[in-house]
């Protein structure tokens, strides 16, 4: 989805939706043309997100074929999925078949699910499969309902898998004595891509050349898989140090070299506070020891007073009070609490040593604080944020004012938010790169759905502009598994080689998906974690209710230092809360609460936040959105429904016929959607 501030409403430019005008006007084409072969209607799938045309759900029709759809050429070792359809005599799924059929495979060593069959929903089934032999093939699948008498075969072209050639290594190249460090690797290919089906255990030890550390705390062995490893290790010995890593299977093999600074004392303070805040609202500050040439130190366990000149509250991360008069002790260099600030206006905050036996030279730092907003029944009390018409949460940039290039990742934990309603309605969750300040967004999250009193929940990854794609999660058994409300989530997007890799985890059901995904016109310039009401060509659609979301390991790395949203060190952050046309408040994002930093870069190491549904907001601004679709919305899940109308050659309630000419009559369609419910 795209970023939408509120004086952009009604630029189509700005608009998405996940189901564009096309693929409507295509479906609605393949619906209203019987004679369109079945052939062209499944073509269609990869194009148009979608399979064949799909029938009235007035009639029961009869499956007498059906129809299977994979890839082109499928790389070994990679795991893909096929789809399947049980069509009709007129090419249609068959939205009541509900069959069971059985998997065989030419390629003995290919991975199938266990046990090898699957199961039609609706008239739709999918499942994957990894085929694992060394050179190219064409194995054929073949599924069977023996029950209804249908099986389908197809030959696929599978091309041998990659083999890697190199390594490409990301690490700091000088750290600190004693401090951990994270070293990540790549298997690449020799043109330089990741190996996605490497999943090799490879040796790592320190080279025969200079002094060994033997202090040194580094695994034996590493890990790959889809073509990625990382590992920590712990250097002790000041100097250069270099670290071996080997696969004598593969041939593989690389160095790893790092210069190891020896302990460094403190010789100063740096305080890190929010250059604004809100009077009430606690937020965090960090302070740092740093050594002589700005570093911290990370053996650095002082003591320190923190003191605000308003008198400010301050409380431990942990909560436990703590007098202005008595001091924080230092963890690894950093002291972090939280504060409250209760009066209005730009109070210093003074951090003073008090460690004997030593000089820190003090620090200083001062900030902004603004009025709190006025509680009421349409305007809750919110920190202070950038408004938007579709968007709430928090996004991070270089800079807010002037963003540039350097996001490579985002991830962050969500539970499914349950919703529920009489009407239409719709929420998505998500986290994403990109869409803040720039034309594309790459994200992938979740959707919860009220379509006519029935709650619908899914998952989707999207490359806005181009539309938005359904995601199957499967399990370790390789079947399908559906989304659900409660679920637990865990989402990221990583920028790595080129390509943006978009995973997502149900912890709740065991299900995940991985895509690998290029985007030639992303600027990497912002990390988003967002609740968001969908829109359409019309408008922005009715948000459903989904309570409170509480976002969880809210991380983004940007320019390679990683960390919590609000990184002031690094990057500037902002919370967004989404307002409707009449500027009313829809909902409310919370501030943000850290924990704390172990590892350098010094950053909170990650954040957690709310957004909450605003019931008032929602329904006074329900009355203004002017979909003109009689309070309803449109999206993917209403596409049986919209071709049924769309096929009727007249209907009962008055709407026009509309059979003749397709494309002039979708207007229409929208305008009566909502009263066609099959």
């Amino acid at each position: 989805m795209f970023f939408q501030p509120p004086s952009q409403v009604g630029r189509k430019t700005l608009k998405h939706r996940r189901l564009t005008l096309e693929h409507l006007e295509n479906r609605a084409l393949l619906s209203a043309s019987p004679g369109i072969s079945q052939l062209a209607g499944v073509q269609s799938y990869s194009s148009l997100g979608g399979a064949a045309s799909y029938g009235s759900r007035a009639t029961a029709s009869l499956a007498t074929k059906l129809y299977l759809v994979s890839q082109p050429v499928i790389q070994g070792g990679l795991q893909t999925t096929i789809q399947l359809y049980a069509l009709d005599s007129g090419g249609r799924v068959v939205r009541n078949y509900n069959g069971t059929a059985a998997l065989t495979c030419t390629d003995a060593t290919a991975t199938l699910p266990t046990p090898a069959s699957v199961i039609f929903h609706n008239g739709q089934a999918s499942f994957t499969v990894t085929f694992s032999n060394s050179v190219a093939e064409q194995p054929t699948i073949t599924v069977t309902d023996s029950n209804a008498n249908l099986t389908v075969s197809k030959q696929l072209n599978v091309t041998a898998p990659d083999s890697p050639t190199s390594c490409s290594t990301s690490y700091r190249s000088t750290v600190q004595s004693g401090v951990q460090t994270t070293v990540q690797i790549y298997a690449l290919d020799a043109s330089g891509y990741v190996v996605r089906n490497y999943n090799a255990t490879v040796t790592l030890g320190q080279s025969s050349l200079g002094m060994p550390d033997s202090n040194a705390t580094i695994p034996t062995t590493v890990v790959f898989h889809n073509g990625q490893a990382s590992f920590k290790v712990t250097l002790v010995k000041a100097g250069a140090q270099t670290i071996t890593l080997a696969d004598s299977k593969a041939g593989l093999s690389t160095l790893i070299s790092m210069t190891v600074a020896p302990p460094a004392a403190a010789s100063s303070y740096s305080v890190n506070l929010r250059s604004r805040v809100q009077s009430g609202v606690p937020v965090t500050l960090q302070v740092l020891a740093l050594d002589a040439t700005g570093h911290r130190v990370p053996g650095y366990t002082g003591t320190a007073t923190i003191v605000s000149s308003d008198g400010a509250k301050i409380v431990s991360i942990a909560g436990a009070p703590i007098s202005l008069t008595n001091p924080v002790t230092f963890q690894n260099g950093i002291a972090t609490v939280t504060i409250t600030f209760t009066t209005v206006g730009f109070p210093t905050i003074t951090v003073t040593d008090t460690t004997a036996g030593e000089t820190v030279l003090p620090a200083t730092a001062t900030t902004d604080v603004v009025a709190s907003l006025n509680p009421s029944p349409t305007s809750p009390t919110s920190p202070q944020a950038t408004s938007s018409t579709n968007w709430s949460g928090y996004a991070a940039e270089t800079n807010l004012r002037s963003p540039s290039q350097g996001v490579t990742a985002v991830s962050g934990s969500w539970t499914v938010p349950a919703v529920s309603g009489t009407g239409t309605a719709y929420s998505a969750v998500w986290v994403g790169i990109d869409g803040y300040q720039s034309p594309t967004v790459e994200q992938i999250g979740t959707e919860s759905d009220v379509v006519s009193g029935v709650a619908q929940y899914s998952v989707w990854y999207e490359l806005y502009p181009t539309g938005s794609v359904a995601i199957t999660l499967t399990n370790s058994s390789h079947n399908s598994v559906a989304v659900a409300a409660n679920d637990a989530i865990a989402a990221s997007v990583q920028y790595v080689s080129g390509q943006f890799v978009l995973t997502i985890t149900d912890s709740t059901n065991g299900g995940s998906f991985t895509t690998t995904q290029t985007a030639p016109n992303a600027q990497r310039s912002s990390a988003e974690w967002i609740v968001e009401a969908p829109s359409s060509n019309a408008g922005i659609l009715p948000l459903a209710n989904f309570g409170t979301v509480t976002f969880t390991n809210a991380t983004a790395t940007i320019n390679g230092a990683s960390g919590a949203i609000d990184n002031n060190l690094a990057w500037q952050s902002t919370a967004i809360n989404m307002v409707s046309r009449g500027n009313l408040q829809e909902d409310v994002t919370s501030a943000l609460t850290d924990t704390a930093a172990t590892t350098t870069p010094v950053a909170p190491a990650s954040s957690s936040f709310t957004v909450t549904y605003n019931m008032s907001g929602n329904s006074a601004a329900s009355t203004s959105q002017g979909l003109g679709w009689g309070g309803g919305g449109w999206r993917k899940a209403n596409v049986a429904t919209a071709l049924y109308a769309f096929n009727s050659p007249s209907s009962s309630n008055g709407s026009p016929n509309v059979s003749g000419n397709p494309l002039a009559a979708l207007d229409a369609l929208f305008a009566t959607v909502d009263s066609f419910r099959g």
